[in-house]
Parts: C-alpha cells; structure tokens; sequence
C-alpha cells in the first residue's frame, strides 16, 4: 500500500499576512490489506491538520503588539508591517508578505511532500515538521522584504534614514520575523 500527498492546493490564506492554509489530501494505491493502519493513519492526519503555521507577525506572538521603542513608542512591529505591506494615505503598498507567501506555498509543498509520509508512517509529528518549515519560512519574508523591488522611498523620508532602502529603517521589522505551530484559527 502507499500513501500519496497531494500538496498543490497550498494558497494564501485570506491575506498573506495571515499564513499559509495547507490542504493536504491523501489517497492509497494497492491492496487494503492492513484496513487497521489505514484507519489509523486516517484519524492521525484528520487530528494533525488542526494546526497550522503562522508566519510573519502573528498575532499574540511574543510582544509583537506592544508598541516598540525602535517606532518611538507609538507603533507595534505588527501595525508597522501592515502599514508597509498593505500602505497607507502616504505611502506605497510595499506587499513583501504576498512575495513571501508565493515562496512559502512553494516550500510548504516541498516539505510535505518529503515529510508527508513520515508523518503518516508516525515517524514525525506534524507539528515538529511545521515548526522545521516555519524557520525556514521567516527566511522567504525576510528575503522579500530585503529583495522586493519597491516603490522607492520619498525625499523626505531618504533624508531622515540616511538611506534609500523601502522597509528597512531600524531592522527592527525584518529582525522581528517569527512563526508560531497553533491551533488552527478559522
């Protein structure tokens, strides 16, 4: 018997800032001659896939709320990078989470496709392998937020950073990139 995953069914979900919803299918080929683990690997990936991974700012991640010093005590790493992705009525939408997001369906499906079967053969969990891919999945954030080609930054703003680089002022947002394995919110 084997079991196939089909993982190409991995997209943003709602806005990218959100996460990744992987949706994970599984079909067997060949005899059913052991109906017992089939059960059993079936029940196993109907429980694991009551999680998920956050990645970027999630919400009530350690301190990502709280106003930080590095935004003079006025904004959160979380309101800053809305701001930055999404814009505002004075600057640009910069969506370096959308350009993350692309790269991390693609590496989801990667790593679940190599460690899909591991899971159902019980020889990992699948929180372990979404923990594993959400390390690796800060990179794809910081990446786009360092290698997006963005609306380049206002006079104004060039002068007071002293520099023309869009998202990177502190370092403060890049370096804050976290991911959190949790229950699957709706």
């Amino acid at each position: 018997m084997a079991l196939l995953w089909d993982v190409s069914r991995t997209r943003p979900r709602g806005r990218s800032v959100r996460g990744i919803d992987m949706r994970v299918t599984a079909r067997v080929r060949g005899k059913l001659q052991n109906l017992k683990n089939l059960e059993k690997t079936y029940k196993k990936l109907v429980a694991e896939s009551k999680v998920e991974c956050a990645v970027g700012y999630p919400v009530n991640a350690s301190g990502l709320g709280t106003p930080e010093a590095a935004y003079d005590d006025r904004a959160s790493v979380i309101q800053v990078a809305l701001w930055n992705n999404y814009g505002t009525d004075k600057t640009p939408a910069r969506p370096f989470m959308d350009l993350a997001a692309r790269e991390m369906g693609e590496l989801y499906k990667k790593g679940m496709k190599t460690l899909g079967p591991k899971i159902a053969r019980g020889e990992a969990r699948v929180e372990k392998v979404l923990d594993v891919l959400g390390l690796q999945a800060e990179e794809c954030v910081r990446k786009a937020i360092m290698d997006g080609e963005w609306a380049p930054n206002a006079p104004e703003t060039i002068k007071r950073k002293k520099s023309e680089r869009p998202l990177v002022d502190t370092g403060t947002m890049r370096n804050r990139v976290t991911h959190v394995v949790r229950a699957k919110t709706k």
